[in-house]
């Protein structure tokens, strides 16, 4: 009980803090959802290991913070800026710092005729017809917890809105950036993406921080894609390993003949948890989510997963692949839930991770719900420690002990950051991997 009361106090104080700091209109319609959220929130607080599928992450330390709202008028310099850039990737870039848009660092290059782009502040302000159909359309405030505070004390976003039969070439960076004096800070955004009949879009987020004091990330994404629409999204996840928190809840839903890839890589963060509804609602729509952890020290990650196939012949395809070392822990719970109506369903589903120490550990649970009989469904699930004959194999060729290591983790990883499909952030990955792997010898 006295954890609850001191949840409803600090959400209490800041929501107040978030009401203080709105400059900008918000329409009756989002007021309303902000209340029914702050209602809901304090009937579920935050999760607990009690509730299944939160068993393998304890986030009492999230829980029980006093959180701070930090002001709208912080900012970085270019060189924190460069840190998170790709290189010469040549992007539309969205840059927010505590959850709040900063047009002085962004970069908004000419779009094409029927695409929107915009911040959640200025498509509120605008009364965007197609912002207000869609955002909220698929986040579930009433079950789900961190939507529920999402939607209380949401701040900032991105929004975008491609039309039918519109191709956007340049991909959107979206840098989340955190970066306060406030301790513990909080930030809650929320991202809507909207593709048309046969659009196409890149979204890569990354995910970051400039500064060492604790702090938590809350962001809500929803994704529409029509039919034959075709969205590749990547997220890379680099926020402080020792004071990062980072919860992601991301909602799908997929029309005949569409295509989503999405692909995350998780260096950073202390607590992680990543949350993916997809519904996969029409024939022959595609589902691709793929990810990589790298962790260390104490880092934890946390993949959950439910894919929802409710048409015939849908593909699904899931790879998750963890390194872990030191004292790290990761947790992986895949569903892949099989409609009645949804034969001639392919769905694949594995998650395998790679132990680099005894004291590491990993928990998954890949599962299959099945309600048709003509499917071809498959999951598996491997944890283990690097190949000793592979090992030795290498060094007996003359390899050094730490080369030959490597070399093995970056086979192990390459199935993920091969389908990389844009060759800045291909590059980037793999820096970040080996000044991992150079750090965890």
């Amino acid at each position: 009980m006295t954890n609850m009361m001191t949840q409803t106090n600090t959400f209490a104080s800041l929501a107040d803090s978030v009401r203080e700091a709105r400059a900008w209109s918000e329409p009756a319609w989002f007021l309303e959802r902000r209340g029914r959220g702050a209602r809901h929130f304090a009937e579920l607080g935050f999760p607990s290991q009690k509730l299944e599928d939160w068993k393998y992450t304890n986030i009492k330390p999230v829980a029980e913070a006093e959180y701070q709202v930090p002001g709208d008028e912080a900012s970085v310099s270019a060189g924190v800026l460069a840190e998170f850039e790709y290189g010469d990737l040549d992007a539309h870039r969205f840059v927010f710092v505590n959850g709040v848009f900063q047009p002085a660092l962004s970069h908004l290059d000419k779009l094409p005729k029927g695409v929107t782009a915009s911040t959640l502040r200025e498509a509120l302000t605008t009364d965007n017809e197609t912002f207000r159909k869609y955002f909220g359309a698929q986040a579930d405030i009433e079950k789900h917890h961190l939507t529920a505070l999402n939607a209380a004390l949401v701040q900032d976003g991105f929004f975008l809105a491609v039309a039918p039969n519109t191709v956007v070439e340049k991909p959107f960076h979206l840098l989340f950036l955190t970066t306060s004096d406030a301790e513990p800070a909080i930030a809650n955004l929320h991202n809507v993406i909207v593709l048309g009949t046969s659009a196409q879009a890149t979204i890569l987020e990354t995910h970051g921080a400039a500064q060492t004091h604790r702090y938590l990330k809350n962001i809500v994404t929803e994704i529409d894609a029509a039919p034959n629409a075709h969205l590749d999204r990547y997220v890379v996840q680099r926020e402080s390993v020792e004071n990062g928190w980072h919860i992601s809840s991301e909602y799908v839903h997929q029309g005949r003949d569409s295509n989503v890839r999405s692909h995350s890589l998780d260096f950073g963060g202390d607590i992680v948890r990543h949350n993916i509804w997809a519904k996969l609602d029409g024939e022959a729509a595609e589902a691709v989510l793929n990810g990589l952890y790298m962790l260390r020290g104490n880092q934890h990650v946390d993949n959950f997963m439910w894919v929802e196939h409710t048409k015939e012949n849908i593909p699904s395809h899931e790879l998750f692949k963890g390194i872990l070392d030191e004292h790290a822990s990761a947790a992986f719970t895949g569903r892949i839930y099989v409609h009645k109506e949804a034969q001639k369903t392919d769905a694949k589903q594995t998650n395998q991770n790679l132990l680099l120490s005894d004291t590491a550990r990993a928990n998954t649970r890949p599962q299959l719900e099945i309600y048709a009989d003509d499917v071809k469904c498959t999951h598996g699930a491997t944890i283990g420690q690097l190949d000793e004959q592979a090992l030795f194999y290498l060094r007996s060729r003359g390899v050094d002990p730490i080369q030959a290591r490597n070399l093995l983790i970056h086979a192990f990883a390459c199935d993920i950051t091969e389908r990389i499909r844009i060759p800045q952030v291909l590059d980037k990955a793999e820096e970040l991997l080996t000044a991992q792997l150079g750090e965890s010898k």
